[in-house]
């Protein structure tokens, strides 16, 4: 059997057998289909669950992280893109989640590189809350907003 199909079929058992109302799995399944965030969200937290179980660190091919990192940047691209944030405040968003971020604005950096460098540096949940961050879809995120304007 196919690791895809197995998947499928231990998903599809965990959810019908889970105490969740059918209301609630088709409103999880839509946020799948059609959040990349939440769905980016969902892998960190399974790869985060199975580290803890495993009590070591999972080794991830090079390609699949070359794979997760542009997928991980796009999001974070099209987010700042679509707030229209300049490199400063994109900057103080990392260093809010991640204060160890080592890069600071001073930097020739391009948004991309930029984006490279945080997720290297930061955690599965540092990169999340970033996303989440970023991307919320509130115009009137006051904390986004103190981030930014900070001077």
């Amino acid at each position: 059997m196919k690791a895809r199909d197995q998947f499928m079929r231990i998903f599809v058992g965990a959810l019908v057998s889970s105490s969740l109302s059918r209301k609630e799995i088709e409103s999880g399944l839509r946020e799948i289909a059609s959040s990349p965030s939440f769905t980016f969200e969902l892998r960190a937290t399974v790869l985060d669950a199975l580290d803890r179980l495993e009590r070591r660190y999972l080794p991830i091919e090079s390609q699949e992280a070359v794979s997760l990192g542009m997928e991980y940047g796009d999001l974070l691209l099209r987010a700042i893109e679509v707030r229209r944030l300049s490199k400063e405040q994109v900057i103080r968003a990392m260093r809010a989640v991640n204060p160890r971020f080592p890069v600071t604005g001073k930097g020739k950096l391009g948004t991309r590189s930029l984006i490279a460098a945080f997720t290297r540096s930061s955690s599965a949940n540092e990169q999340q809350q970033l996303l989440n961050l970023l991307a919320s879809e509130s115009d009137e995120d006051s904390y986004l907003r103190g981030i930014l304007n900070k001077r």
